[in-house]
């Protein structure tokens, strides 16, 4: 899911999250726009969601936790969420390992689509949001 290792889309989610301070991280770049603490936590909310949808329950995001807002701009903060990045990144690629590859085009719990799209989906929107992770992080220098 482009987090750590090679990538063929170029730096993995890791290596470009590590280039941010805390204040970089918080800061909006474009009128309008999401920093990119509010967009790992983005991709950490929707991270959790598809994992618990892929353990047999509904999930959504609420509007607060979709780009959850900064609250404490620390470096202990920054830090935080990375981690919690990383334990749902972890927790979702086990619950992959672990389901049956014969329940892929079981319906998704609370939704119409089956498992097998739940999964792309996941992995293109971490792809997605890693390259605005990415432009942000050059545009920070």
């Amino acid at each position: 899911m482009a987090f750590e290792g090679d990538t063929w889309t170029g730096r993995p989610i890791r290596d470009i999250v590590r280039t941010f301070t805390a204040a970089s991280a918080a800061e909006t770049r474009a009128p309008g726009g999401n920093s990119a603490w509010e967009i790992l936590g983005h991709i950490v909310t929707w991270l959790r969601v598809s994992r618990i949808r892929l353990g047999g329950q509904a999930a959504d995001a609420t509007d607060e936790d979709n780009f959850p807002a900064v609250t404490d701009p620390s470096a202990t903060a920054w830090n935080a969420l990375w981690t919690e990045t990383e334990a749902e990144y972890r927790g979702l690629a086990d619950a992959i390992r672990r389901f049956p590859a014969d329940r892929l085009s079981a319906t998704t719990p609370g939704q119409t689509y089956p498992i097998y799209h739940l999964l792309h989906g996941v992995i293109q929107h971490s792809l997605y949001h890693g390259g605005q992770l990415a432009l942000l992080a050059r545009m920070a220098g």
